[in-house]
């Protein structure tokens, strides 16, 4: 099962993502909820680069993109928080989507919430 975790961390003014597991639709290679879950990540992976290459983020993106195991982590400049989190809340939704038609294979703990 792939689980999406969305944290936000006040102390640090961070913004992250973790994704850890595998679906197990289908075999290796043919899972379609794996290649969903790996097209947000990735697209979200890409935003953070953008929003460093147009200086919106204090220090460069901790990205880790492993099969199994991604990791996204950013710290927006205050006045570019809102766009970040924006982009964060809509591969949080993207999650949503896929965690309801599929919910024997994903899981998604939303912003607020602790992980289970």
């Amino acid at each position: 099962m792939i689980h999406a975790v969305f944290e936000l961390n006040d102390k640090l003014d961070t913004i992250c993502l973790r994704v850890n597991g595998h679906a197990g639709s289908a075999q290796y290679g043919h899972d379609l909820v794996c290649a969903a879950a790996s097209i947000l990540t990735y697209t979200l992976a890409q935003i953070a680069l953008i929003l460093d290459n147009d200086r919106k983020l204090r220090r460069e993106p901790k990205t880790k993109l492993a099969d199994g195991d991604t990791v996204i982590t950013i710290r927006p400049k205050r006045e570019y928080y809102d766009e970040a989190l924006y982009a964060f809340y809509n591969c949080e939704v993207g999650f949503t989507i896929l965690a309801q038609n599929y919910p024997d294979f994903v899981k998604v703990t939303p912003f607020g919430r602790k992980a289970q």
